[in-house]
């Protein structure tokens, strides 16, 4: 599947809230059957209303013996919820739902990373295969103090700053995720993992690697030869 513009077809969206992530991926792809599953009642309400065309269940994730097959699950900050004894019981029903593509997002912390990371472990020996963020399948080469995250700049409208109490017209939400795939994919780049330090001729860039390690490169106008691409990289690219 190419994730380019076709039609995305069988979304499952599980523990979905009112379909956050399902809305997602509905601005960007052509969408069919939506199957969303969701505890609370009220949430599934709102979620009628956002997505009138999915088909909504309203379910105890935690005690559904298994989900149905789709060619997309998707699982969005629901992991840092779940107990940790079911935490391997629950991801084992998202894999085995899974026809093609996994894909799991929880916060941005250092403890949502590391139950993330024993996830990939995880099915990475349940046979799946990394599309993201990692350009690798070996043992992640992340440690503390550091985490594995991203961030994403988010408007504030004039209602969310009131909520907050908040002056400033944005947040930066940071975010840890894994993408997998049920076919063996090509990875041949390096990931951008922190913000690059640049300066107007030199700057410095850290890389999670094809080859499992992590790489801090340094670059200058005088001295790279792909200087204008190095300086253009952001947190999360592909380079």
């Amino acid at each position: 599947m190419n994730f380019q513009g076709d039609t995305l077809q069988h979304p499952l969206d599980i523990g979905c809230g009112p379909g956050t992530a399902t809305l997602a991926c509905m601005d960007h792809f052509d969408t069919l059957n939506h199957f969303l599953i969701e505890e609370n009642a009220d949430m599934v309400r709102i979620g009628q209303q956002l997505i009138p065309s999915g088909q909504w269940q309203h379910h105890n994730i935690l005690t559904l013996p298994a989900f149905p097959k789709a060619d997309l699950v998707l699982f969005s900050y629901v992991l840092n919820e779940i107990p940790a004894t079911h935490q391997r019981e629950m991801v084992a029903k998202l894999w085995a739902a899974t026809k093609d593509y996994l894909l799991m997002i929880t916060p941005g912390t250092p403890h949502s990373f590391m139950q993330l990371k024993q996830v990939r472990q995880y099915l990475i020996e349940e046979g799946a295969h990394i599309v993201a963020p990692c350009p690798h399948a070996f043992s992640c080469p992340m440690n503390d103090p550091d985490w594995c995250h991203f961030t994403q700049r988010l408007s504030r409208s004039s209602h969310h700053k009131n909520l907050k109490e908040a002056e400033i017209g944005y947040e930066d939400e940071k975010f840890s995720y894994l993408f997998v795939s049920k076919q063996p994919q090509p990875n041949s780049y390096n990931r951008v993992i922190k913000q690059r330090q640049h300066r107007s001729e030199h700057g410095t860039i850290d890389f999670c690697k094809p080859e499992g390690t992590l790489e801090r490169h340094s670059y200058s106008k005088s001295k790279s030869v792909d200087f204008q691409q190095l300086k253009k990289l952001a947190w999360g690219d592909r380079y």
